[in-house]
């Protein structure tokens, strides 16, 4: 019996472990997609020559948040075409 609860208490200290172990990981330490897109803060970006990483989600608000030229506009911001991309930036015009 003294086995048995001794083999049940050594489970469950790794088991939270093992947790903690998951919870204290940065994104940086994913190497698999699905454990990338499990983490709620990060995002599986899919780079040249097979080189996908995971890489912390950016929280972006207001113009910056819209990714399309019709989004942009819709909400009175201004689309500014880039030679690095395209990017949604404040409007100073008065509405």
């Amino acid at each position: 019996m003294r086995r048995h609860f001794l083999w049940i208490i050594t489970f469950v200290g790794s088991l939270a472990s093992f947790n903690n172990g998951i919870a204290g990981t940065s994104c940086k330490d994913h190497y698999y997609e699905t454990e990338c897109k499990a983490d709620s803060a990060c995002t599986w970006e899919s780079g040249k020559k097979n080189k996908s990483t995971c890489k912390k989600k950016e929280v972006t608000t207001g113009c910056a948040s819209h990714k399309s030229e019709f989004y942009c506009q819709a909400n009175h911001c201004k689309w500014d075409n880039l030679s690095k991309g395209n990017k949604c930036t404040e409007s100073t015009e008065q509405h």
